[in-house]
């Protein structure tokens, strides 16, 4: 994007709080720029103005404004507190992953072992969970912007973010190393360093026949509107963790849909139990990831508002849908 500035590149834009679109009619738009040390721009329609703002890390060592996310550093200390995926709440807060504080396994936060969340109770898995998660260099986290007040706020997190997700309870989920909850109704804004360690859970698994940790990473997360469950899909495709995987928060319990191999036969796609009813394998994940509304059509993939983009469940079945997207969203409205 020009505005006189060659280096400028808007990665993600934000304007009203997606479980409420009807937030901030006419209001401002909030574009993250992963140029120039980390910068939020604000977008006026209606004074047509553009405003840059700097983002702010909590802590300032090493932090460089001369860095961006698509060239080198100018030196190996040297970090940006790169914005990556805002997103608005309802209380004008433009939340954000990005870095509060300068990367690697020795500024972890010393209280990151109690945050672990797992589907089981065993010291043992806990303590293997809680040495890899010390272990690794966190190099984004959260933090928020607040209209309110023109404040950056940061808060530290156990693990590391990459994209944030809302869910009907104000809690964020993050995917990253690990999948990150985060509960913004337990942040204090004038106190996140006393608040954040108790708002947040890095949830994790451990296989205790080989004693090593089961992946809880993903790209992007997905919150259902029907009963709260998050989705991944783990980007692993070599093995047993090429899957996409679920966490029913009220229950900590996770389950796992294997897919295919890439290149699987159809043969293959019956064998993982899902059949193959459009042609383009990025709807496995759409579909997978919302889970069915209770009024919606399941199996034909008839509906002439959708293509034909969507799996078709054979039982016993990933929880997957066939609907328009109007139908879609007069469901999830009803269910919420």
């Amino acid at each position: 994007m020009g505005l006189g500035n060659t280096r400028i590149f808007f990665h993600d834009v934000t304007s009203t709080d997606k479980r409420n679109p009807t937030l901030y009619a006419n209001g401002k738009v909030y574009g993250a720029d992963r140029t120039g040390g980390g910068v939020l721009w604000v977008l006026d329609p209606v004074k047509n103005t553009v405003e840059p703002l700097q983002v702010q890390p909590r802590n300032t060592k090493g932090f460089s404004t001369k860095v961006d996310y698509y060239h080198d550093r100018e030196s190996e200390e040297a970090w940006m507190a790169s914005p990556h995926n805002p997103m608005l709440d309802e209380h004008g807060r433009v939340w954000m992953t990005e870095p509060v504080r300068p990367p690697g396994a020795e500024n972890n936060p010393k209280w990151s072992a109690s945050t672990i969340a797992m589907d089981t109770n065993d010291s043992a898995a806990h303590d293997i969970a809680a040495k890899a998660l010390l272990s690794r260099s966190h190099g984004m986290q959260l933090g928020f912007y607040d209209t309110h007040t023109n404040k950056f706020v940061g808060v530290d997190t156990s693990y590391n973010t990459h994209h944030l997700q809302f869910d009907w309870q104000d809690r964020i989920w993050t995917d990253g190393d690990v999948l990150g909850e985060l509960d913004t109704t337990k942040i204090d804004p004038a106190n996140p360093e006393g608040t954040e360690a108790a708002a947040q859970h890095a949830w994790m698994r451990v296989d205790m026949d080989s004693k090593k940790v089961v992946p809880t990473n993903g790209y992007a997360t997905a919150v259902s509107p029907v009963d709260g469950t998050v989705w991944l899909s783990v980007p692993v495709v070599d093995g047993p963790q090429n899957k996409l995987y679920m966490l029913d928060p009220k229950t900590n319990k996770y389950k796992d849909y294997p897919l295919p191999l890439p290149g699987a036969s159809r043969t293959a796609l019956i064998s993982a139990r899902m059949e193959w009813c459009g042609s383009r394998p990025a709807a496995a994940t759409w579909g997978a990831s919302i889970r069915r509304p209770a009024n919606l059509n399941i199996g034909t993939c008839q509906d002439q508002n959708l293509p034909a983009q969507a799996w078709k469940p054979a039982a016993p079945s990933i929880p997957i849908f066939c609907g328009s997207i109007n139908s879609i969203r007069s469901a999830s409205a009803r269910t919420l």
